[in-house]
C-alpha cells in the first residue's frame, strides 16, 4: 500500500469482509458462476477527486466514491433478494460502526444501493447484484513545493 487512496480502498474492503469474508478487489465479472445460496462482494477500483487545497499547512482534500459490488444467488428469486439485501445491510452496518475507517478519513456516507444489469455474468437463473457507493472524504498533507508542476 503506497498511498492514502489505496489505504482507503483497503479499509473499506476490510469492513466488507466482516459480512462477506471472501470479498476481494476486482470487478463483478470476476465472480464467476455463483452457486445456490452464495454471496460475492468486490470493492471496485475508483479514482479520488481533489476537492480543495490549503497552503498553510499544505493540505489536499479528497473525495472518493468507493463502489462495493455485491452479488447473490439463491434457490429462487425471493431467497436471492433476501440474501442480497441482508448482505447490503450487514456491509452498511459494518462501515457505519467505524465512520472514520480507523481514523483514516474525516467522513463517509453510505449511499443507497443501485441496481446493476451485470447479473448475466454470474450465471444461473436466480442471481441479483447491486452496487453500493460509499462517499469518503479525507485529506493528505505534505510539502507544498512537491505539489507544484
Amino acid at each position: 500500500m503506497n498511498d492514502i487512496h489505496e489505504a482507503v480502498r483497503e479499509a473499506v474492503l476490510a469492513h466488507v469482509r466482516a459480512t462477506v469474508p471472501t470479498a476481494r478487489r476486482n470487478n463483478l465479472a470476476d465472480a464467476g458462476t455463483l452457486g445456490a445460496e452464495e454471496l460475492f462482494a468486490s470493492v471496485l477500483d475508483t479514482s479520488p477527486s481533489l476537492t480543495d487545497e490549503a497552503m498553510s499547512p499544505y493540505t489536499q482534500f479528497w473525495r472518493q466514491s468507493v463502489i462495493v459490488a455485491v452479488a447473490a444467488a439463491g434457490v429462487d428469486d425471493v431467497s436471492t433478494r433476501s440474501s442480497l439485501n441482508a448482505a447490503l445491510v450487514g456491509i452498511a452496518a459494518a462501515i457505519h460502526a467505524d465512520p472514520t475507517l480507523g481514523g483514516l478519513v474525516q467522513a463517509l456516507q453510505v449511499r443507497p444501493p443501485e441496481e446493476t444489469q451485470e447479473t448475466e455474468v454470474l450465471g444461473g437463473e436466480n442471481t441479483a447484484a447491486k452496487l453500493m457507493p460509499i462517499l469518503v472524504d479525507y485529506e493528505t498533507g505534505g510539502n507544498a513545493m512537491e505539489a507544484l508542476p
